[in-house]
């Protein structure tokens, strides 16, 4: 019995933590989104309201899985748009205009700066980087 536990023991603490939805991310807010580390990053801003989450929701999750296990990939975090409405004003994204039309967005943060050419704002284009990113 207690090799059975050390065992079990081992297998459930060695085993990798796998995330499967987007509260399972590290999370970003309005505040610190651009403070969150030295390296870049991508911050996906989400509604979970919206039909365009789960169009993003599977390649998000599949590529936060790959970035959490592939050290040279580009960390990412999830940022809940009804939690943080204020990203989208005009000193952060300067969308609120257009915002059914760019929630979700993919953001890149660079030096602490958002790296405007890759900012995504469309589920294809969300899509693609973060598939090719994952090298598929």
């Amino acid at each position: 019995i207690t090799i059975f536990l050390v065992v079990f023991t081992f297998i459930t603490v060695g085993k990798p933590f796998v995330i499967h939805d987007f509260e399972e991310m590290e999370q970003a807010t309005v505040e610190d989104y651009k403070e969150l580390g030295t390296e870049d990053y991508y911050i996906i801003v989400y509604n979970e309201d919206s039909y365009k989450h789960d169009l993003i929701k599977e390649v998000v999750i599949e590529y936060a899985n790959y970035a959490r296990t592939t050290e040279s990939a580009i960390k990412i975090y999830a940022m809940n748009y009804q939690e943080n409405l204020d990203i989208c004003n005009s000193n952060h994204l300067n969308i609120s205009s257009k915002i059914d039309t760019n929630i979700p967005t993919l953001i890149k943060i660079s030096n602490n700066s958002i790296v405007s050419a890759d900012t995504k704002i469309t589920v294809s284009t969300i899509n693609e980087t973060l598939v090719k990113a994952m090298n598929k």
